[in-house]
């Protein structure tokens, strides 16, 4: 079982509608929770990088508010706040950094796996 204190690796895989994490190998769990869907994933990473809600939404049809809520239930979700305001910035935690590594991370290795298959031959 995986305690706070322990020092075991939190693993993310991201689906389209779903996302499945856990702490080392023994503690598998499905989450099927509308505050870390795999479009919420995407916007917490362009505000991450962007720096404020407004220049993420820059493009989109989002709208701010919307968006500010979206992070604060994605927060809420973590256990932890993800941002911190510096000014009209939004500027990543500690806590924050670490999602945003684990989910780059997951989606590198998503998109590995899409161009690894691609190249295999229909059986």
């Amino acid at each position: 079982m995986f305690r706070p204190s322990e020092r075991s690796r939190l693993w993310i895989v991201l689906f389209p509608d779903r996302m499945i994490a856990g702490h080392g190998f023994g503690d598998l769990q499905l989450i099927n929770d509308p505050n870390i869907s795999f479009g919420r994933v995407q916007r917490f990473l362009r505000v991450a990088e962007a720096g404020t809600v407004a220049k993420a939404i820059k493009g989109s049809s989002g709208q701010q508010p919307q968006l500010s809520k979206e992070l604060k239930q994605l927060s809420e979700w973590a256990g932890a706040e993800l941002f911190q305001r510096s000014g009209r910035n939004k500027v990543l935690t500690a806590e924050g950094q670490e999602l945003q590594r684990l989910l780059i991370e997951q989606l590198k290795a998503l998109c590995e796996f899409r161009q690894r298959i691609k190249k295999m031959p229909i059986t």
